[in-house]
Parts: C-alpha cells; sequence; structure tokens
C-alpha cells in the first residue's frame, strides 16, 4: 500500500516468507480454499508505521479474507487474548498467538516455535 509517495506495506521477500510459512493456508482455521489476506498483528495505524517490525513476519499472517480476518477485525478483545492482534507497544515476534490451534511465536525470519516445543 501506498502512504503519499511511500509504501507501507511488506517487501515482495516478506509476503514470501510469510506465505511460504504458512503454506498458503489461513494461520487461524487451517483453511486452504482462499482468497487470504496478509493481516498486521500489530496494527499499521493511519498512514502506515515507519517501525520496521510493522512488515516483519512476526508481524504477519495469512488469514482467510472473506471470514476469520473480518472476524478478527470484528472481536478485537478475542484477537488480542490470541494473538492475532498485538497492541502498538508490543514487539509482534515476542507474542504468543494462537497458530492453528497451537500456541506458536513467530520470528521475523519466518520460522514457528510452539510453545510446548521450548524448555
Amino acid at each position: 500500500r501506498l502512504a503519499g509517495d511511500r509504501m507501507t506495506g511488506p517487501t515482495a521477500a516478506v509476503r514470501d516468507i510469510v506465505y511460504d510459512r504458512d503454506g498458503y493456508r489461513c494461520a487461524r482455521c487451517d483453511g486452504i480454499d482462499g482468497p487470504f489476506a496478509l493481516h498486521h498483528r500489530r496494527p499499521r495505524a493511519a498512514g502506515g508505521s515507519k517501525d520496521p517490525a510493522t512488515n516483519q513476519p512476526g508481524n504477519l499472517i495469512l488469514l482467510c479474507e472473506l471470514t476469520c480476518h473480518p472476524d478478527i477485525e470484528s472481536h478485537r478483545l478475542i484477537a488480542l487474548g490470541m494473538g492475532w492482534l498485538v497492541g502498538q507497544h508490543q514487539t509482534p515476534a515476542d507474542v504468543p498467538l494462537m497458530y492453528r490451534g497451537r500456541r506458536a511465536l513467530l520470528s521475523d525470519t519466518g520460522t514457528i516455535t510452539y510453545q510446548e516445543d521450548t524448555p
């Protein structure tokens, strides 16, 4: 997306990382039918954000564009509790989320660490 003369969305390389990490499936329901929305867990705020973490893989997930994404946006308190939304002063890669039914952390390099896998 453009805000004035600057891009506010992720680069093509970051989009590729997220699509590969999420396996072209919804991070919430595991649906494969698409279309998909690239969802910012920590919202960009009006006009985009200059914070580099905003468009990193740890802040982005694929969601079903017609069902899961609108549901998350319409039920923000639940989404915050599930980690699908993150507060403006939090680092998304440090905030666990419910990822296809399992608690996980998403790194900015495109990896998933399930919490039950950590010592």
